[in-house]
């Protein structure tokens, strides 16, 4: 399956090329931005400073890439009222800038706002499918890319996709029972889950690059796309493994909840990219993973903490985690265990949780042997 980074295709409506003033090619992005605010975010400026904007801000730091997504947010009004009335698309290009750059719910208003301003066009329609895909919501993009067949049947790239989306609707289906899991009814804009996929590639490289995330998640440094594609399809082959995508309604893909089960146990992990963090969603993943366990049969949750990851540790013990004393991984981080049991709360014996524990490690090969203080049971 590919991603969307290299899918968005361009619209043939659009009646000539933009072309950027001679002093675009020098002007750093600091200086654009200011020429944009000293122009009120003119149109025909706008769209001259596009490639320039085109070439450099998917390679541009995460700080610039999110200085450009609020100015332009809050811009929006001003640039979008300038394309109603004129012959070139600037919001469908501006909505192919968005993707590149990963920002999902800004390149749906882009697109959504070229069909109202540009009119039905195949184009619009098959990239508001990709937009959908990302966001998670399976069902629209199925919708969008159905129209933009509809409208330009003979394009065999636009039947592959619908196909591709198609197949992974029922995977979802078949690996969790549902395409995505919700953790409550009644919030709408509450995260929720699905199947971490290859269309996932660029925003799970881009999430991941903070070191905290792989120190704490102990992840691999994903280096590449092909990396982290690579990691993706490792995860997905493993059959006691489950890694879900955490996604965002507005963003798209914020974290990852991997679990790894053998019988009625399972240990687990998540993680929540930093411009995510301090939102409430930590709760949230707790809720979403209960669902999962639920769903797989699985009744006792397991998860290795840092002593100095002080976050994870409040908020496991404030989702009625308990910490399973003297008991950690033979490591230099000196990792604890937590433990929940499912189901009706009865006080855990701690010799049986402990040999739980044991059996699961060593059945799943995937953490380093864990020991009790000197006189307690021993790890054999």
């Amino acid at each position: 399956m590919s991603y969307a980074r290299d899918i968005f295709i361009s619209n043939p409506q659009t009646t000539s090329s933009p072309k950027a003033p001679e002093e675009a090619s020098i002007l750093c992005f600091e200086q654009i931005m200011a020429l944009l605010e000293r122009q009120q975010w003119q149109g025909a400026l706008l769209w001259r400073l596009l490639p320039n904007l085109h070439r450099h801000l998917p390679q541009a730091s995460e700080a610039i890439q999110r200085q450009w997504h609020q100015a332009l947010r809050d811009n929006w009004p001003r640039v979008a009222a300038e394309t109603i009335n004129t012959a070139d698309d600037l919001v469908f290009q501006l909505g192919v800038l968005a993707g590149a750059i990963q920002r999902w719910d800004l390149a749906a208003t882009c697109f959504m706002q070229s069909l109202h301003s540009h009119g039905k066009h195949h184009a619009t329609f098959y990239n508001l499918g990709i937009v959908q895909r990302q966001l998670g919501d399976h069902g629209a993009a199925q919708h969008y890319l159905q129209a933009a067949i509809a409208a330009a049947p003979g394009r065999q790239d636009y039947q592959w996709q619908l196909e591709l989306l198609l197949d992974w609707r029922r995977i979802c289906t078949g690996l969790l029972g549902c395409e995505c899991l919700t953790a409550y009814r009644d919030r709408p804009r509450a995260i929720f889950a699905t199947l971490l996929g290859p269309h996932h590639t660029q925003e799970l490289l881009r999430q991941q690059s903070d070191p905290d995330i792989r120190r704490f998640a102990r992840l691999p440094a994903l280096r590449s796309a092909g990396e982290a594609l690579s990691w993706i399809r490792t995860q997905a082959c493993a059959p006691a493994q489950r890694i879900l995508a955490l996604m965002h309604p507005a963003c798209g893909l914020i974290g990852v909840l991997g679990l790894a089960r053998d019988g009625v146990a399972a240990t687990f992990y998540f993680w929540i990219g930093a411009e995510y963090r301090g939102q409430g969603h930590g709760k949230t993943c707790l809720r979403l993973l209960k669902r999962l366990a639920w769903r797989l049969g699985v009744r006792h949750l397991y998860s290795s903490v840092s002593a100095a990851n002080a976050r994870s540790l409040s908020l496991l013990e404030r989702g009625g985690y308990r910490c399973m004393p003297d008991v950690v991984e033979e490591t230099a981080q000196q990792m604890g265990f937590y433990h929940l049991a499912l189901g009706p709360y009865a006080p855990e014996d701690e010799k049986a949780s402990f040999e739980r524990l044991v059996r699961l490690l060593h059945n799943l090969r995937s953490r380093p042997a864990i020991r009790r203080a000197p006189g307690d049971l021993a790890c054999s």
